[in-house]
């Protein structure tokens, strides 16, 4: 028995090569095992992976196809009843998402360390060279010396791509904005005291941008912990980016 009293049904099974040609299938893709586990001497474990244009490699019930792409929209494995007792543990198999932070200021240094921890892939852009080195980013994946417009093209946007803003100069902020706007995005921060809102939404109207194209910004970003440091900061970044990960 567990210790908090639930249950967990166990498939035990032989890894054969097809199920491991299954296993290292491509990297985006769900993963689904549909059996019977209220017959456990004939479980009829069915293995297949969806693909996100709906290819499965093998033939499932429609069903569990749709529930299988409805599951790529989320990071979590879930399971999913149907008739005869069947049920569907879905495995999302998916890149790890990005942490996007525009500013090489010494909180970036921080912010990496504890993102990659958390399974992020990092990259740190800031247009102004001296700011964008490896040496002072040695812990991130990608250190781009870019303005947002070209970094935005060169590393893709989408909805596991969460952005941070570190720099509270209007030019850079601005343009990141102009570069993100349109795209999706789970997340975007920036630094800055609560009426950098005001006046960014007065800048954007000033230059006919709609910021309504842009997810709603965390300013002042990251949960109000009341650090100071530049390591508190970044654990206060990190912590609200997990908690709008996580809902």
């Amino acid at each position: 028995g567990l210790s908090c009293d639930g249950q967990i049904d166990v498939l035990v099974e032989r890894l054969d090569r097809a199920l491991f040609d299954l296993l290292s299938a491509p990297p985006t893709r769900i993963l689904v095992t549909l059996c019977a586990p209220n017959a456990p001497l004939h479980p009829r474990p069915l293995h297949a992976h969806v693909l996100p244009d709906g290819t499965a490699y093998t033939p499932l019930p429609e069903a569990v196809r749709a529930d299988a792409l409805a599951a790529l929209d989320s990071d979590p494995p879930q399971t999913v009843a149907y008739p005869e007792r069947r049920i569907a543990l879905l495995e999302p198999v998916l890149p790890p998402p990005t942490l996007l932070i525009f500013g090489g200021e010494q909180i970036a240094v921080a912010l990496v360390r504890l993102a990659r921890r958390m399974g992020f892939r990092t990259v740190v852009a800031d247009a102004r060279p001296g700011f964008a080195t490896r040496e002072k980013h040695p812990d991130a994946d990608e250190v781009l010396a870019r303005w947002p417009d070209e970094v935005v093209a060169r590393v893709g946007v989408n909805r596991r791509t969460y952005a941070v803003s570190l720099n509270h100069e209007p030019r850079f902020e601005d343009a990141m904005l102009r570069a993100l706007a349109g795209h999706p995005l789970a997340y975007l921060g920036a630094i800055g005291k609560p009426q950098r809102a005001a006046e960014r939404a007065e800048r954007a109207q000033a230059a006919g941008l709609d910021l309504g194209q842009l997810p709603p910004i965390h300013t002042p970003v990251g949960l109000d912990l009341g650090g100071k440091s530049a390591e508190e900061i970044a654990l206060s970044i990190i912590a609200e980016i997990i908690a709008v990960k996580n809902g």
